[in-house]
């Protein structure tokens, strides 16, 4: 007998995931009220509407193109309180790079899952 583990295959509770921490990224600058800079409230409304669009789009229907966004906006979530200057702001800073870690983490768990499968699989892959 076979034995299923739950990080062999792409499920729907990581699209979900992503759509959660899409929306607490969004939240996090009145959250955290300490970015009062525009750029700084932009970039986490922009990139976190970004990540919940992605996961929304894997929910629906699943291409490899979405495994890498979610890498490149959270890697970007990492290094955006250094390149924006509020790492040292207070807890934002933290939060943003805690968070970032975990998208990219999902991203990559998402990719390694679907890397064997073809393009004709993943569009019919469990959905």
């Amino acid at each position: 007998m076979q034995r299923s583990s739950i990080l062999k295959k792409h499920r729907t509770w990581q699209d979900w995931l992503g759509v959660g921490i899409g929306v607490l990224t969004v939240l996090t600058p009145w959250i955290f009220y300490e970015a009062n800079s525009f750029s700084i409230n932009l970039n986490a409304a922009a990139l976190g509407l970004a990540i919940l669009w992605v996961a929304s789009c894997e929910l629906v229907n699943l291409h490899r193109w979405e495994e890498y966004a979610m890498l490149a906006c959270g890697a970007w979530l990492v290094a955006s309180p250094m390149a924006l200057g509020y790492f040292d702001a207070g807890n934002l800073g933290t939060v943003h790079i805690a968070l970032g870690a975990l998208v990219t983490a999902l991203g990559a768990l998402e990719l390694w899952q679907d890397w064997k499968l073809s393009n004709q699989d993943m569009a019919k892959y469990g959905y």
